[in-house]
């Protein structure tokens, strides 16, 4: 059976209160709602992943002991179903 396997690692930066940026606490405009509506649910959760990472940093950037935590892979495996399909991995 073909399955799709999203690996996803980021650090969101919260505010010097704790919070999570504004960006993701304010309401969607009218225009967004619009646009979610014509979207299916594995589209909406994409693009709420492309926000995340937008807003996403790597720990301790720049350090000796920095860490990649800017990671959002889409894999796409279908040889189950059939040899003949390879997998296909994306960034997201």
């Amino acid at each position: 059976m073909p399955y799709e396997r999203l690996n996803i690692q980021l650090a969101v930066k919260l505010d010097s209160q704790g919070r999570l940026p504004t960006e993701l606490r304010v309401k969607p405009t009218q225009g967004e709602l619009n646009a979610i509506t014509d979207m299916t649910y594995a589209q909406i959760v994409l693009a709420m992943i492309r926000k995340l990472k937008s807003l996403s940093s790597k720990i301790n950037e720049g350090l000796d002991n920095e860490e990649m935590t800017v990671v959002a892979k889409r894999h796409t495996c279908a040889h189950d179903a059939n040899p003949a399909f390879l997998c296909t991995e994306e960034d997201i």
